[in-house]
Order: C-alpha cells, then sequence, then structure tokens
C-alpha cells in the first residue's frame, strides 16, 4: 500500500472515529437536556397542584390578591429558587425578576443588528430598557381605553420614565453612553424606533403566549401557568399592571397591533 493510501486510509478512520466520539456526545448531551427537560416538567405539575389545594377560592380575583399572596409564599418562591437558580439571593418575586439573567435569545438578533462584542451588560441593560417601554405600553394601553384624567396622567408619568430611562437610570446611563456616544441625535432616534419596534414585537409574542394558557387552562388556572412557567414574566404583570383592568386592556392587544400597524407604514 502506498503511503498516499495509507494516510488517506488512516484519515478517513480519524474522521469517523472522531464523528462517533462528537455523535456519542451529542447523544449524551441531548439525553441530559431530555432529563433536565423531565424533571422541570415534573416540578412544574407538582408545583401547579401543590398551589392550586393551597389556594382554592378563585385564585384570579380583582388586582391579583390572591396571586400576589401565591408569589409571595415560600413554597413558591422555593420552587423559583429550585427550578431557576441564580447566583443571586432574592425574596420576593419582585426581587427575583431583577436579579434574573435576561432570555438571551430574545435579545440576540437585534443586539446583533446594532452592536458588536455583545458583553453581558449589553443584555441585562437592553432588558432592563425593555421593561421600562413595555410597563410604559401598558399603562398608556389602558389609559387609551379608559379615557380617565387619573389614568393619563399615570400614562404621561409612565411614558416620561420611558423617555428619559436611559439618561436618568444610572444602570442604564453608562451603558447608553457606550454603546451610543458616538451617534448624532438622528442615529439615536433611528435605534429607538427599532427598538420600540422590536419591544411591540416581544408584546404580541407574549401576549400570543398567555392567550394560549387561558385557551388552554381557563384564566385562573392559565394565570398559575404563567407564573410557573414565566416567572419573570408574571413578575412584570403583578409590578406594572395595578388592577386586573390593565392587565386584561394589554393582553386585548388593541394598542400592540396598531403600533404594528403604524411600524409598517414607516
Amino acid at each position: 500500500m502506498s503511503v498516499w493510501s495509507t494516510l488517506f486510509t488512516f484519515t478517513v478512520l480519524l474522521c469517523l472515529l472522531t464523528a462517533t466520539i462528537t455523535f456519542g456526545r451529542q447523544n449524551e448531551t441531548r439525553l441530559e437536556n431530555s432529563a433536565e427537560d423531565d424533571a422541570h416538567e415534573l416540578r412544574s405539575q407538582e408545583m401547579f397542584t401543590t398551589l392550586r389545594s393551597m389556594f382554592e377560592k378563585p385564585i384570579l380575583d380583582k388586582d391579583f390578591k390572591t396571586f400576589k399572596q401565591i408569589t409571595n409564599s415560600k413554597v413558591y418562591l422555593d420552587f423559583l429558587k429550585q427550578t431557576y437558580p441564580i447566583d443571586k439571593p432574592f425574596k420576593t418575586l419582585a426581587e427575583f425578576v431583577k436579579v434574573a439573567p435576561p432570555n438571551v435569545e430574545r435579545y440576540q438578533v437585534f443586539l446583533k443588528e446594532h452592536f458588536e462584542n455583545l458583553t453581558e451588560s449589553d443584555f441585562v441593560s437592553i432588558h432592563q430598557l425593555s421593561l421600562i417601554f413595555r410597563r410604559a405600553d401598558m399603562i398608556f394601553a389602558h389609559a387609551e381605553k379608559t379615557k380617565k384624567p387619573s389614568d393619563i396622567a399615570k400614562a404621561e408619568a409612565a411614558m416620561k420614565e420611558k423617555i428619559r430611562a436611559p439618561s436618568r437610570e444610572d444602570s442604564l446611563r453608562s451603558w447608553w453612553r457606550f454603546r451610543l456616544s458616538n451617534k448624532d441625535k438622528e442615529q439615536e432616534l433611528k435605534f429607538l424606533l427599532k427598538f420600540e419596534k422590536f419591544v411591540t414585537e416581544t408584546e404580541k409574542t407574549d401576549t400570543d403566549w398567555i392567550q394560549a394558557q387561558f385557551e388552554a387552562h381557563g384564566q385562573s388556572d392559565g394565570m398559575l401557568w404563567i407564573a410557573i412557567r414565566k416567572p419573570i414574566l408574571m413578575g412584570e404583570i403583578l409590578t406594572n399592571c395595578s388592577s386586573t383592568d390593565v392587565f386584561w386592556t394589554w393582553v386585548e392587544q388593541i394598542f400592540i397591533l396598531q403600533k404594528l400597524v403604524e411600524f409598517k407604514k414607516i
């Protein structure tokens, strides 16, 4: 056998061996992920049963009184610590929302479109800014519906917070300067407009998912599944929606769909 034939045979065998090892590792990873998913689902099912037995009365009451009790209960907070482990301590759902890492998949495409060499700070900051924008949208949508002076005043305050956030929030100010200091005002506005569209799209995704939970489980049980499967979203709802009326207006998507239509015109 020639040297080239020997080398060729050796290379093929090495590739096959490497592929076999890689395939084996991929299978092991899939099995590990599957086991983790199964364990997560089992804990979620058990938590649903436990909370449903602890709070048997109608749990979706006015102003989320019962849900605030549920999400501040020790059994629920212990579930979060076990199921969504994070390095930083928390004692309430609101604290969990503040310290939980952002959803990288949600923000990655948008951030890569605008910035290079992404860091953890980019994801944390864009998530924080997103929460401020979404809060303003929830409150503004309700004010648009009711037209009450008190609701309009709340909406105006939320919109001011939204506009001032990049320059007023300590944690956002340094990030904003780092990422956009070399942009002129027109470029900043273009970025904010694209970010506004992106945030509105995330609201559409989340409200679609919420509606699906209600269709599958009913409103009370659906809300319980939101608390179990998406605690950050649940915390956002309880923090931003001063009443269930604000929440229902947001979930109806009227304001969200209007905004998306307007974005198509730009």
